[in-house]
């Protein structure tokens, strides 16, 4: 190979030479990126006035979430209340300056609010036992409703997706079995008490 050979293809640095003699001048350039920055700068200005508009639109609403916020209200019931979803009552907090997350895991800074976040766990853990407690009900029920047997703890495994020795072990831990190795006749005995 020549030490001066060229090293591209021919048609390749004809386009190349081609693109570059078709390209407008440094001055024009800069005229074009001009007017695309004050294009871009004039899209950011509407969108700042939507953001505005925004803001003016959801004053009452954020009002609302606050005022419900600071009296411990779970986030879920806030959102029915407004109209907002999670994420959107989380959006008003953050906009408000709340933290957004969740309310138990912030520090109060009142004691009108430690009050009402203190209210609002203890109505969560209330609602979780009752739920607990209805679930542990109905499994009970249905677990009366096979025959209470040991054939039941199998059938009643296949209903709810699980493996019969965690079915058995669940309703040992609720009460609806004795503890330890059961048998069908302890089973059959428990139905006649």
């Amino acid at each position: 190979m020549k030490k001066g050979a060229s090293i591209c293809d021919p048609d390749h640095s004809q386009n190349c030479r081609e693109l570059l003699t078709g390209r407008p001048d440094w001055p024009e350039m800069s005229q074009r990126g001009r007017e695309a920055g004050s294009a871009t700068r004039a899209y950011e200005a509407a969108n700042e006035g939507r953001r505005r508009q925004v803001r003016r639109d959801m004053a009452e609403t954020d009002a609302l979430v606050e005022q419900r916020f600071k009296e411990g209200t779970l986030l879920r019931d806030i959102a029915a209340e407004t109209g907002l979803g999670i994420d959107g009552v989380r959006g008003a907090l953050t906009r408000l300056g709340l933290g957004g997350a969740d309310r138990r895991s912030r520090r109060a800074a009142n004691a009108e609010e430690k009050a009402a976040l203190a209210r609002s766990a203890a109505n969560a853990r209330e609602g979780i036992k009752r739920a607990a407690e209805r679930r542990k009900a109905s499994l009970i029920a249905e677990f009366n409703e096979l025959g209470g047997t040991v054939s039941s703890v199998v059938e009643l495994a296949e209903r709810h997706g699980v493996a019969p020795k965690n079915m058995r072990a669940r309703l040992v831990k609720i009460g609806a079995l004795p503890g330890g190795r059961v048998t069908a006749g302890d089973s059959q005995q428990r139905n006649n008490d």
